[in-house]
This record gives C-alpha cells, sequence and structure tokens, in this order.
C-alpha cells in the first residue's frame, strides 16, 4: 500500500539507463532508499529530483517490494533550494551535511525534530555568509550526534568522572577511546592529543559557536567535530575532505 511523507533527497544514483536510486530523509519515515523507475528518460516523476529537492513522495515501502528497496511512485517538488548552489562553500556544506545523514540515519527510523533540524539548516545556509554558513554546519552536526543518540561524550572526564568547568586549564581527547580526559587522568588517555578547553566550552555552550568571529576557532571546532565524527564511524566520511579549503578561509 502507498505511503505519502514530506521528504528531500539527500543522495541520487544511477541504476540503469532509465531508473535511478534516491535516498530520501522523510519527516514520519526516516531514511528512505527508493528505486524511481524511469526517471531518467521521464520528465516527471523523478525525473527533475537533484540533492536537495524536497517535497511530498508517495512510494511502496520494502515490504511490498521484490528487493531491499521501496519504489518512489510520486513526487510533488515543493522546494530545490537554488541558493544554496550559488555559493561553493555551501553547497559543499550542505553536501556534508546530506551525506552525515546518511551515515548516521537508519533507514526507516523517523526522526521528525532531525527532519525539521535540517530543512532549517537547508534555509539557513541559502542566505548565509561563509563564515555564518560554516558556524550553521557545526550547530546542525551537534543537533544531529544528540538527536541520533551519539552526542559527543565532552562534558565529563573518562577518567574521573570530574565535570569539564572553568578550572580545566587543558583537556585531552583520546581517539581510541572517543573520550575526553581532564588533565589529572591524562596519562589515562589513550592515543589523546591536547584539545582547547574554549573549544569544549563553545560545544557545551553553542551560544559561542553562534556569536564567534574567530575563523580559526571555528575551523578549531569543527575539525575536533570531524574528528570526533570519524573515530565514531570507524571512517572519514568522503565529503568531509572538501570542508578544509573553505574552512581555512574563514
Amino acid at each position: 500500500m502507498p505511503v505519502k511523507d514530506t521528504a528531500v533527497c539527500i543522495r541520487k544514483v544511477d541504476y540503469s539507463e532509465s531508473s535511478l536510486i534516491l535516498t530520501l530523509f522523510s519527516k514520519n519515515n526516516g531514511k528512505l532508499r527508493l528505486i524511481a523507475k524511469g526517471a531518467k528518460k521521464s520528465k516527471g516523476l523523478a525525473g527533475n529530483i537533484e540533492i536537495f529537492t524536497s517535497g511530498e513522495a508517495v512510494f511502496l515501502p520494502v515490504k511490498y517490494a521484490e528487493s531491499n528497496l521501496g519504489t518512489l511512485t510520486d513526487f510533488d517538488i515543493t522546494e530545490k533550494y537554488h541558493k544554496i548552489r550559488r555559493s561553493w562553500a555551501g553547497l559543499n556544506f550542505a553536501l556534508c551535511a546530506a551525506d552525515l545523514l546518511s551515515y548516521f540515519v537508519n533507514e526507516n527510523q523517523p526522526n521528525p525534530d532531525l527532519y525539521d533540524r535540517f530543512t532549517g539548516f537547508l534555509n539557513a545556509v541559502s542566505s548565509a555568509s561563509e563564515l555564518e554558513a560554516a558556524k550553521n554546519l557545526i550547530l546542525f552536526q551537534l543537533d544531529m550526534l544528540e538527536l541520533t543518540g551519539n552526542s559527543m561524550n565532552v562534558s565529563l572526564c573518562s577518567g574521573c568522572g570530574r565535570a569539564f568547568d572553568k578550572s580545566w586549564k587543558e583537556a585531552f581527547f583520546s581517539e581510541t577511546e572517543v573520550a575526553i580526559y581532564c588533565p589529572q587522568c591524562r596519562d589515562k588517555a589513550r592515543e589523546s592529543f591536547p584539545l582547547k578547553p574554549a573549544a569544549v566550552r563553545a560545544i557545551l555552550a553553542r551560544e559561542p559557536i553562534q556569536l564567534a568571529e574567530d575563523g580559526e576557532m571555528i575551523w578549531y571546532i569543527e575539525k575536533f567535530i570531524l574528528k570526533y565524527i570519524t573515530c565514531h564511524l570507524g571512517k572519514m566520511p568522503k565529503t568531509v575532505q572538501s570542508l578544509k579549503r573553505h574552512f581555512e578561509k574563514l
């Protein structure tokens, strides 16, 4: 039986001469992998769907299909976020966010709050300066980690349980344990590197990120978040590699 849901396209892959495989992030059904049959030869249905295109999708879920893919039967486009493509940096930030969703969101697992957060991020990046777009990406990444149950463990020392506060003169992040340590527990942290307390404070409070005008600190925070994500996933997402040149220009 067909299902209708609001969705945004986060990935598009050729399947055959005429068909596409689309990954949609939907509000009430989570991540969906759908085949759009004949889409490449038709101006209707999925033929006009690009990355970030959003609208009302009608699809047959996997349980009614003969493969591990659902089938897209209709897509009424409501927004294409064309303005994102006017900025090379904004486009790459949005592609990174979409790529991270494909890693952290499970198929058919609803996460309406994250859906709203992602579409809000796309709207913000569409009209933001490069620095503001970078800050929006950081804030989206932190919210995405939290809303998928993967919050950054930076509020407590993994060694002694001491809460992070203004008294910390140093902090150390263990890549092996994906956790932070206070100065007194530094020797317990395996494969660790020093972390600026100001970055930890910004991640925990969020407001310092929103107010920041220092591009170097924004890049420092983003590098730490990407390190955390890479350690968590066990690999670096491909789109992450394109961020460096944009953040270093801030």
